[in-house]
């Protein structure tokens, strides 16, 4: 096997042509990989078993679904509540999405998609989130 790194955390780390490649245990005790914005496909028993199999390229990565969490509403649209937040992504009448962040629309922010609403959400309340995290309270 090539050098996996073993960090404080017991995750396992491989660094090849500048990409990281994250070896982690779940919550549910298994085994997961990410890399590059994906994640692999199942998991595994253990870190050993996954690692080598990323090596051979017979694991498979599929991409992470930034958007899971997003029910139908009942009125057409979708929504989430998110850290304390409701969320809702709606379409206009000239086919447009919008955003609103507790009922509050969020001005100038139209997308051509739900995905891409629903994307742009979860963005705007992580940044704000963040945001929030260095004041000092």
């Amino acid at each position: 096997m090539s050098d996996w790194l073993e960090n404080e955390n017991g995750n396992y780390v491989f660094v090849e042509d500048g990409e990281v490649t994250t070896v982690f245990r779940d919550r549910l005790g298994d085994w997961r990989g990410l890399r590059s914005g994906e994640r692999t496909r199942g998991s595994f028993d253990s870190p050993e078993e996954l690692m080598e199999g990323i090596e051979l390229e017979i694991i498979e990565f599929i991409p992470i679904v930034a958007n899971s969490g997003w029910k139908s509403a009942k009125k057409g649209g979708y929504y989430r509540k998110q850290d304390e937040t409701f969320l809702s992504v709606k379409r206009s009448k000239s086919g447009s999405w919008y955003i609103t962040v507790n009922g509050e629309l969020i001005k100038n922010c139209w997308m051509p998609t739900a995905k891409e609403a629903q994307r742009i959400a979860n963005s705007y309340v992580r940044d704000c989130l963040a945001s929030l995290e260095h004041l000092d309270w």
